[in-house]
């Protein structure tokens, strides 16, 4: 979103072209080799509903889907609202601060995800960013 105001589209799009090409070849340059497979590998081949969903994950995957959800929701509208206030290059500028705080955090809420399991990252991320959407619905202009 930086790049639009600057570059304009048709530059961002041939970017986007030129990005994709070389990803595509720079997967052919990599080398892959066969993976062996033991028993209970090979039983994962079978075509049932256990196979496609665990069970155990499901009641997080649902939490993790609604919040999703939701996040989105407030993103969509970010970049319109942002607009309407004549603050688009801000609204830009959030979703580079938003990518380097992704980068900065993610090795260690990796290493407390080691530690301490799933529940000790993703309840608490669940929390802080319904608090900050909460945030977002009762903040005056």
């Amino acid at each position: 979103m930086l790049l639009l105001p600057i570059t304009g589209f048709n530059a961002v799009i041939i970017l986007a072209i030129v990005l994709s090409v070389a990803v595509t070849i720079a997967c052919f340059l990599f080398p892959v080799q066969n993976i062996e497979l033991d028993e209970k590998q090979t039983l994962l081949n079978s075509w049932s509903l256990n196979t496609f969903i665990e069970y155990k994950v499901l009641f997080i995957s649902t939490v993790a889907f609604l919040v999703g959800l939701a996040y989105s929701s407030v993103l969509g509208f970010l970049s319109i609202y942002a607009d309407s206030l004549n603050l688009s290059t801000a609204g830009a500028f959030f979703f580079v601060v938003y990518a380097l705080i992704v980068t900065v955090t993610r090795p260690f809420a990796g290493r407390i995800f080691d530690a301490r399991g799933e529940n000790a990252v993703m309840y608490p991320s669940f929390c802080i960013l319904n608090i900050r959407i909460i945030n977002v619905k009762f903040h005056k202009r």
